[in-house]
């Protein structure tokens, strides 16, 4: 039997660190609108320094991309959601029905 792989402490902080700096930046968003925000407003918003930011997301632009992404995922209903293979081919991320 294999086990199943272990999250690594690294993993679960880039992932909590993630959502909090892509939460923040919506918030920021909200409030100034999408040019008006800096990378500054964003890291104070998240409680963290502009160069963490960084870390994370190479600039401002992918940053949002990545909001966008996350805010269509979230917005679609689970059992809708599909994926593609690098076949092309699509297969349905529904649950298995029993």
């Amino acid at each position: 039997m294999v086990a199943a792989p272990q999250t690594t402490k690294k993993e679960m902080v880039t992932t909590f660190r993630t959502r909090e700096i892509l939460a923040a930046a919506r918030r920021v968003m909200e409030d100034h609108g999408l040019e008006a925000v800096t990378m500054e407003e964003i890291a104070l918003a998240a409680g963290v320094a502009k160069g963490t930011i960084y870390l994370y997301f190479s600039g401002k632009d992918e940053l949002i991309q990545a909001l966008v992404y996350l805010e269509a995922v979230l917005a679609t209903p689970y059992w809708c959601r599909v994926s593609f293979t690098r076949g092309g081919q699509i297969h349905s991320t529904a649950p298995p029905t029993t």
